[in-house]
């Protein structure tokens, strides 16, 4: 099971790189082309701490799409394995390694081929120690959610909690959608 979560997780960087790629053909899809017009604008509390909006933008961006990612290899290798939420736990780290493996890989060859190996010692040691731990940080609060969901099914069929969730949704619908108000 690891072995194949692993190897899942460190596939599915092959499909950002192809989203990457297209980039030359279709500007259009590059998200990070959006937040170039918040360059100006930052976020912090004092001028030391101060972020630009468009460096938070794009991580926010990447975050969202490599857990999309991450999270599709877990599924593709995850079916009838998971026995505990420490399992979901285990394999969305898995899955986080395998990514962060390739993704490292891909960096650092960029980083020998443009820079040279002379330049590789800062790189190599923030992206191995901080880089690879948000993937395995985040990707394990994943694995604890997607566990609780895992075994949330046979609670969720109670019919005691079928009117307050029909009513948690009606809410839910009501705040995403403002100008819809009482969807059933």
């Amino acid at each position: 099971m690891s072995f194949h979560t692993f190897a899942a997780g460190a596939a599915f960087v092959a499909p950002l790189l192809v989203y990457k790629y297209l980039w030359q053909y279709f500007p259009w899809l590059n998200a990070f082309a959006y937040t170039h017009q918040y360059k100006d604008d930052f976020v912090g509390f004092s001028n030391f701490s101060n972020v630009p909006l468009d460096v938070l933008i794009t991580f926010l961006i990447v975050g969202v799409i490599e857990e999309i990612t991450k999270f599709m290899a877990v599924k593709m290798t995850a079916n009838g394995k998971i026995n505990s939420v420490d399992d979901a736990i285990e394999i969305c780290i898995t899955a986080a390694l395998g990514f962060a493996f390739v993704e490292n890989i891909i960096y650092f060859t960029n980083i020998m081929t443009v820079r040279g190996p002379d330049n590789i010692l800062f790189p190599f040691v923030f992206r191995s120690l901080f880089s690879t731990f948000a993937h395995v940080m985040f990707s394990g609060m994943l694995g604890y959610y997607y566990g609780l969901a895992h075994f949330a099914g046979p609670i969720l069929k109670d019919e005691t909690l079928q009117k307050p969730l029909a009513d948690f949704q009606v809410h839910c619908k009501a705040i995403a959608l403002p100008g819809r108000r009482g969807i059933p």
